[in-house]
């Protein structure tokens, strides 16, 4: 430029962008700064377009999340004269979940802003010579407002999900799932927002209808798992309501027994199913359903990827639950025999080793207890 000035730098897409360019902008750290140099404040186009930006950015997000909203909704309204969506309006719908997503996974909380170095901007803000800058600074509580999950709530987000869940396109099921996973984990609010609107109860339904496409279920499976994640209102719901761990236990004696049914589900399933062993009320009711009968018998035939999940939810199974530490060791169940051979198949094989590690923290916990009678060692 004739004057000298530095151009302003483009627009930040996002806040990552954003953070990256005002570490740019400003020195990160001031004492850096040699004694003889001044800390020289910046022009006026470059201060005017960082204060812009900090303060646009929250609003830019808003009107992307509603943007996006009205593009689903009014998609999903323009079904064809047989009641379907055409390729077109699926590919819109598609486009802006997936924006959605993008923006609603980016940073959520004030511990991503941690996480991708938001503090290493603060001493330069903070010494800057323009108090805007030095104001933006001290009200970074911004991390709260750039809560997209919340603010996704809150301007009615949840509405397009019934729509979604009940389309006739896997695709848009499918990332409806995965939209709805993305806002609700680790968010308590989003979380009884999807039970207040009975979003849970769909996602079952669909986990449960063995009609519905493997790559649906498996998407509906981590959905609910993030909507039950550390909320014990949602697991007792999940649980208790919606009888949710029979369906989970059936799904994978679903896909046992289907030689088309993608693997994803049985592993996705018993990776939950161990994580809920953890919760003694919820451990003796899997078990009362008949999940330690489902375990074993999954286990049995030719192998395969999924037994090292398994096991894996056998031995959290076993190691909570007594009883079915006692049942496992009936010679019935003939499981002595079982990890012994298993043990002896996987022993040296190196891509197997967390399988044939289960296997013997198992052999170990049944049968190499010191409490356990000399006759069942």
């Amino acid at each position: 430029m004739a004057d000298g000035s530095r151009p302003p730098p483009r627009q930040p897409r996002d806040f990552q962008d954003l953070l990256r360019l005002c570490m740019e902008t400003v020195p990160q750290d001031p004492s850096s700064v040699a004694n003889d140099q001044e800390l020289h404040p910046l022009d006026p186009q470059r201060r005017q377009w960082l204060s812009e930006a900090l303060s646009s950015m929250t609003t830019d997000v808003l009107r992307e999340m509603l943007t996006n909203l009205d593009v689903i909704k009014n998609g999903l309204n323009e079904t064809t004269a047989d009641g379907l969506l055409s390729m077109e309006t699926v590919d819109k719908i598609q486009t802006a979940i997936d924006a959605l997503i993008d923006r609603t996974g980016s940073l959520d909380s004030a511990q991503d802003f941690c996480k991708i170095g938001g503090f290493d901007v603060f001493p330069g803000l903070l010494a800057s010579t323009s108090d805007e800058l030095r104001v933006s600074a001290c009200d970074l509580r911004r991390t709260g407002s750039l809560d997209s999950a919340q603010d996704f709530c809150k301007i009615g987000g949840f509405d397009v999900f019934p729509g979604l869940l009940a389309s006739t396109s896997d695709e848009l099921r499918v990332s409806a799932c995965e939209l709805l996973a993305e806002v609700v984990q680790n968010e308590s609010s989003c979380q009884q927002q999807a039970l207040d609107s009975h979003l849970l109860d769909l996602l079952v339904r669909l986990l449960d209808d063995k009609t519905v496409a493997d790559k649906v279920r498996v998407k509906s499976l981590y959905a609910i798992s993030c909507v039950i994640r550390d909320n014990d209102r949602a697991l007792q719901v999940f649980s208790k309501d919606l009888d949710g761990l029979s369906v989970l236990i059936n799904a994978v004696a679903t896909s046992a027994t289907s030689a088309h049914t993608d693997n994803r589900l049985k592993i996705k399933a018993s990776f939950l199913m161990s994580s809920l062993c953890q919760k003694p009320d919820i451990c003796q009711s899997m078990y009362d359903l008949g999940l330690l009968d489902q375990l074993i018998s999954g286990l049995q035939g030719p192998h395969d990827s999924t037994h090292e999940y398994v096991l894996a939810t056998l031995y959290a199974l076993v190691s909570a639950h007594p009883q079915s530490r006692a049942d496992c060791r009936h010679i019935d169940r003939q499981m002595k025999h079982f990890l012994t051979k298993r043990i002896n198949e996987l022993n040296g094989t190196e891509e197997l080793v967390e399988e044939l590690d289960y296997c013997k923290r198992l052999f170990e916990i049944l049968f190499v207890d010191n409490d356990l009678p000399e006759s069942e060692r």
